[in-house]
């Protein structure tokens, strides 16, 4: 988890907040139901900036194990379908995994 220390500064620099278990990281982010488009593109341009550090320290970002869920009332049901990470629209999943805490 050394190497990828770096990745939580971008992360964090977008106001977004991450969490890391060995190989594995969470990006998250909370807002206004009025703003989720506008926090979709924001966690789709911070994991294309995670992307770009990865590469840059031959790292690569496993696109086929991106997952996305909203975590909101059932009642909000106006939410953005996919978020988009470069050319990749990602839509959202009914679960996901979460990791443990350290």
């Amino acid at each position: 988890m050394l190497y990828t220390t770096a990745v939580v500064t971008v992360i964090e620099r977008r106001g977004l907040s991450v969490h890391q278990y060995a190989d594995d990281t969470q990006v998250y982010g909370r807002c206004h139901p009025n703003d989720a488009t506008s926090l979709c593109r924001e966690l789709g341009g911070c994991i294309e900036q995670v992307a770009c550090w990865m590469s840059a320290n031959r790292l690569q970002l496993n696109a086929a194990k991106t997952e996305f869920l909203w975590l909101v009332p059932l009642r909000l049901q106006l939410l953005p379908d996919h978020l988009v990470v470069g050319p990749v629209q990602v839509a959202p999943v009914a679960s996901a995994w979460c990791l443990p805490r350290q």
